[in-house]
């Protein structure tokens, strides 16, 4: 596919109406232009595809809106990759904003590579703040400051909600993994995994405004764990096996017992979970962690089924 754009902007749906608007008009204010959109509208209910095609008859802004049965924020990632045409590819959460001058953030920072550098480098990542203008989380340590998501938290500490642009290219050869009856993937997976391969410029510049809005995945963080039990057991399985790089004995610790929680939601052994972890030692050491979180969620469970 010939790429025409500099930058995506994918924006995942399901049933925002009320929200996805200030989503569309915040790409709209942008300071510069050579950008597209795509949305996917992931099974909603309540016309989110409809808002969108308002909101585009409206501006006269060309949307491409793909429409899919409900299965999860990861399998429109998945699809929208197939279908994006830009350089660059941004989400942006439909009850999220772009700041006006994010994307010539953006691009002046992935320009500042020299151009045969840009090989070892995946894209470019900001900060976010909340609507009442505070940053979320911690800045990076320099700006800009070339590093990986491994090294950028496990050895700077660097945390909270962060928004990058990443090489399309890149991205489709790192797809979220689909689980069959599950709707939730975390988004560091591909980001821990993209750290052995290539690097990241980041920048101390806001993006994006986040507010997570009731009923978001934020918001509904225990109970989506519960429901994405075989994901997440994917998802510390890979870190256990692969991520620990630069990560403290405490920490250390503190990912195997999620490790060991979801691999008992996940049905898996403990004789086969002592034998698929590199430190076994380790294993045996975080079951006095793991075990009462296994308990609590089986409890969690019972009750929310019986409400």
């Amino acid at each position: 596919m010939t790429r025409k754009t500099a930058i995506t902007i994918f924006i995942p749906a399901y049933n925002r109406a009320h929200t996805i608007t200030r989503a569309l008009d915040s790409v709209r204010m942008q300071t510069v232009g050579n950008w597209d959109i795509l949305v996917v509208d992931d099974g909603s209910t309540d016309g989110t595809s409809d808002v969108v095609d308002r909101w585009s008859r409206h501006t006269g802004i060309g949307v491409r809106t793909i429409r899919q049965p409900h299965g999860g924020k990861h399998r429109a990632h998945n699809r929208a990759l197939k279908e994006a045409s830009g350089e660059l590819f941004m989400t942006l959460d439909s009850d999220d904003v772009l700041k006006p001058e994010a994307l010539a953030e953006v691009l002046a920072a992935w320009r500042s590579i020299p151009l045969d550098q840009r090989t070892l480098y995946a894209g470019v990542e900001g900060l976010c703040e909340t609507s009442d203008g505070k940053l979320h989380g911690t800045p990076f340590p320099e700006d800009p400051f070339d590093s990986d998501h491994l090294e950028i938290s496990g050895r700077y500490g660097v945390t909270g909600e962060k928004r990058n642009a990443i090489r399309l290219d890149v991205l489709l050869c790192f797809p979220y993994p689909e689980i069959s009856g599950e709707y939730h993937v975390r988004p560091s997976f591909i980001w821990k995994r993209l750290a052995h391969h290539y690097r990241f410029r980041f920048i101390n510049r806001v993006l994006q405004i986040v507010d997570f809005s009731e009923g978001g995945l934020t918001r509904t963080a225990s109970n989506r764990r519960l429901a994405n039990a075989h994901g997440l057991y994917t998802y510390w399985r890979d870190d256990v096996l692969h991520h620990q790089r630069y990560l403290d004995d405490r920490r250390r610790s503190r990912h195997y017992a999620e490790y060991i929680r979801y691999a008992f939601h996940a049905g898996v052994s403990l004789r086969a979970q002592f034998q698929e972890v590199p430190d076994g030692l380790l294993w045996m050491r975080a079951l006095v962690r793991a075990l009462p979180n296994f308990i609590g969620d089986r409890v969690k469970r019972r009750r929310n089924a019986s409400a």
